[in-house]
């Protein structure tokens, strides 16, 4: 990650608005690996801003909420992914891989609402 955040600090890299998205990613992932969904959220948050139809960090971004128990921003981050992967080439796992992670995520909703 920290090697991720050095690459971020790069003048010449900030020109690259789709790189510098995808080294974003890169730190949220590296974040979810370390269990630091706060970070992750943020790093992902940064991607979406420099490339909004950025997949890969609206998946990640939906995760780390779900982790983090912001499921409600979770489910629609996943809702705003599914819609996307649908209409691109998004492999078949990876939408069901969502589809059952934010059924989870509704779930949890159900379940704080009743305690």
């Amino acid at each position: 990650a920290a090697m991720y955040r050095d690459a971020l600090r790069l003048d010449a890299f900030s020109e690259v608005a789709g790189l510098r998205a995808a080294v974003h990613c890169n730190v949220a992932a590296c974040a979810l690996v370390l269990d630091r969904s706060g970070e992750a959220v943020d790093a992902c948050t940064k991607a979406l801003r420099l490339r909004p139809d950025y997949l890969r960090a609206r998946l990640r971004r939906a995760r780390a909420r779900a982790r983090a128990g912001d499921f409600r921003d979770a489910v629609g981050d996943f809702d705003r992914y599914l819609r996307g992967a649908r209409s691109s080439r998004a492999v078949e796992k990876d939408i069901a891989d969502a589809e059952r992670e934010r059924a989870a995520a509704k779930q949890a909703i159900e379940t704080q609402k009743n305690e």
